[in-house]
């Protein structure tokens, strides 16, 4: 199983290589891997959540439209020609074209892949060993949320090397050592610290949540409410909550008291003025985490039916 987010930016282009020059390379690159599904994100389809990570990756590029085929030579560097959506699929869809020809495998999600992967993955690896080559933290996760325990082998590997090897993990290893109810609430944890949707807390670490999920009672209370039905009084409740675990804030303060003394802390210790960013979030920031937090969790559960918009985002031109 392979990313094809991923994928597209594995390989370097030569300016002056036509397209189906290029698509061959990514083909030979492919069909080094023994019965190989590919799977692509759709980016047309939006607007999605995931939006402005794309736009992030890109450093700002926006990249112009450009119309081409097979035999069109490629004129600019391959981070600009894909930062453009629309080449971007109309390149997705030729390559998987030429894939499908040289038999491969390819699927192609409506939005972002990363749950069509892991499904996909762990019904593969109900009938033989499976290995899923990506880089994102969020493919890791969700695998070993979702992976049958009793299955055949299921690994993610990195498409990169690290010295001369790949990295590689066994998500049933993974499994066995956070047992069954921490791997169910895996994703939340993930979340709430900060992943591709939602903001990552200054200060706070990604192996505090999970420490948290382990020790703390309380904590793992709230996990719990992310991962089925709920109100947003609940959401906002759980969410601030959830917070004040991983902030280890005293019994008689909330978020807003302990942003105060924070500050107060650290105008008393230090000449340099305080930057806003290292305080604590506000009661009322943490609502909107919260909810964007419980949105990503629901469409990682794969039972998302919510509006981005009542979730913490807002739609500005597309």
């Amino acid at each position: 199983m392979l990313d094809g987010g991923s994928l597209l930016y594995r390989l370097a282009w030569q300016r002056g290589t036509t397209f189906d020059s290029i698509c061959t390379m990514y083909v030979n690159y492919v069909k080094k891997f023994p019965q190989p599904t590919i799977v692509f994100d759709g980016y047309e389809a939006g607007p999605f959540t995931k939006d402005t990570t794309h736009l992030r990756r890109s450093g700002g590029v926006v990249g112009a439209k450009v119309n081409f085929d097979g035999s069109t030579p490629v004129a600019s560097k391959r981070e600009h020609f894909l930062a453009h959506a629309n080449n971007k699929q109309r390149f997705v869809d030729m390559l998987s074209q030429k894939l499908e020809a040289a038999g491969c495998h390819v699927l192609q999600a409506v939005g972002d892949a990363d749950v069509l992967i892991a499904n996909t993955a762990v019904a593969r690896a109900a009938e033989s060993s499976t290995t899923v080559v990506g880089e994102d933290t969020d493919l890791l996760v969700l695998l070993i949320c979702h992976a049958d325990p009793e299955s055949h082998t299921l690994y993610m590997q990195s498409d990169k090397k690290k010295g001369k090897k790949f990295r590689v993990w066994d998500i049933h290893w993974f499994q066995r050592s956070l047992r069954t109810e921490m791997c169910s609430l895996l994703p939340f944890a993930h979340a709430i610290g900060g992943c591709d949707t939602t903001s990552h807390l200054f200060g706070i670490g990604k192996g505090v949540p999970l420490r948290q999920l382990k020790n703390d009672q309380n904590f793992r209370k709230q996990a719990y409410v992310y991962s089925g039905e709920a109100t947003k009084e609940e959401i906002h409740h759980a969410g601030e909550a959830a917070l004040t675990c991983l902030y280890g804030i005293r019994p008689d303060e909330g978020l807003d008291k302990l942003r105060h003394r924070k500050f107060c802390e650290k105008v008393s210790t230090s000449i340099a003025s305080v930057q806003v960013h290292t305080l604590p979030p506000t009661s009322a920031a943490a609502k909107n985490h919260s909810a964007r937090v419980y949105y990503q969790v629901q469409e990682w559960m794969g039972r998302c039916t919510l509006d981005p918009q009542q979730c913490g985002w807002t739609l500005e031109e597309g």
